[in-house]
């Protein structure tokens, strides 16, 4: 799991920062496929992100959701997340 990984190479009260396109608060589904300029890609829902970081061992700091610019199809989801420090 890349949560588990990021938990891993985390220093001791490190910081992650991670973007991703966002569902809207009233989906169902934790993932949504769509089809990206590149390949396949997903929009997540931010409790989901959230979710996966708590379980990997990171701390929720703070989350933003931005809406799409004029040009953007889809929200912006950030999460800010910290690996607890060692005592």
């Amino acid at each position: 799991m890349i949560f588990a990984e990021f938990a891993r190479v985390l220093a001791p009260g490190g910081h992650l920062l991670l973007g991703f396109f966002a569902t809207g608060d009233d989906s169902p589904h934790p993932a949504e496929p769509f089809d990206h300029k590149v390949s396949l890609a997903y929009r997540l829902s931010a409790d989901h992100v959230a979710d996966l970081a708590s379980k990997a061992g990171l701390t929720e700091i703070g989350r933003l959701r931005r809406e799409p610019a004029e040009n953007e199809r889809f929200q912006h989801g950030r999460l800010l997340a910290r690996k607890p420090a060692e005592p």
